[in-house]
């Protein structure tokens, strides 16, 4: 284990889920294609405080903004949907009709 994935780790084991979420979101950016999912995983269903702990360990830890990592690996409707859930921590219902509109696939946990 290595780079991010060791800093998962790491920030699991001090109890520090913030950090560990910050981790997990580099982790997802460091391979050939972008892992959006784990970034969503990251930042959905989060409180504003713990979003707001998450963007500024990821730059405390990594020393760049976490918004300008999405903007590098995401673009368009990828982009839109990290945006809202970094805003608000769930996804608004324009956001969840566009992305049912595209025919992307979408997994509603407030259902469950």
């Amino acid at each position: 284990m290595d780079g991010a994935n060791r800093d998962v780790a790491s920030k699991l084991l001090e109890g520090d889920a913030a950090a560990a979420n910050a981790a997990r979101m580099k982790a997802a950016s460091e391979h050939w294609f972008t892992d959006k999912d784990a970034i969503y995983k990251a930042m959905e269903g989060k409180s504003d405080t713990d979003r707001k702990t998450m963007m500024a360990d990821y730059k405390k830890m990594y020393g760049q903004d976490a918004d300008k990592m999405l903007d590098q690996n995401l673009s368009g409707l990828d982009r839109d949907k990290a945006r809202e859930l970094e805003d608000k921590g769930k996804l608004s219902d324009a956001v969840r009709a566009e992305v049912r509109a595209r025919g992307l696939v979408l997994v509603d946990r407030q259902a469950s």
